[in-house]
């Protein structure tokens, strides 16, 4: 298990806002450079309206955490998101976006991804069990515990088989599930 904390994301600006690297496989690769298969992060939507960057050969998964969204794919699809609700959409189309949000993403350019949603409302020990290559939770709301440490909002934990979690607040958790 490995904890990634939200203070240490490489933050970046991008033209509607700032985005927040969490977790970019192979480790040292570069977004920028395109050099990798798999990049989590989380991005502030600060404009009425903009243009997400086109990202060619790359899929992705995006979740609105906070606001209402409303990607705009011209002749092709308009979806209206709101807290927790997802989207999944090529790299290499043209999306305009309208609101101003909070939101996680996840691209990947090789292998399969899959986001799910996972919702506690009430203090519990949990266990979580992964057969993926890369498993990364991302605390969207709430607080939990992994044996000692105390993960809190917007910190991440990859864990390789299972993760125990002793829920302390009722919190709401993104689960992305990558192979190779």
């Amino acid at each position: 298990m490995d904890i990634i904390r939200f203070k240490d994301a490489k933050v970046t600006e991008w033209s509607g806002g700032q985005t927040f690297e969490i977790l970019i496989k192979p480790h040292g690769s570069h977004f920028k450079e395109g050099n990798y298969d798999l990049r989590v992060s989380l991005a502030t939507v600060n404009l009425s309206s903009t243009t997400f960057t086109t990202l060619p050969g790359v899929s992705r998964t995006l979740t609105v955490l906070e606001g209402d969204l409303k990607l705009i794919n011209e002749n092709h699809f308009e979806v209206y998101l709101k807290p927790y609700q997802q989207h999944s959409f090529s790299g290499d189309e043209s999306i305009r976006s309208q609101g101003k949000v909070k939101d996680f993403n996840v691209m990947w350019k090789n292998g399969n991804a899959v986001v799910k949603h996972l919702s506690y409302s009430q203090n519990a020990s949990v266990s979580i069990e992964s057969r993926a290559d890369v498993t990364l939770f991302f605390l969207a709301k709430g607080s939990f515990k992994c044996g000692i440490e105390i993960i809190r909002e917007s910190d991440s934990v990859v864990s390789h088989n299972t993760l125990e979690i002793t829920t302390i607040h009722p919190c709401e958790i993104l689960q992305v599930s990558f192979n190779y």
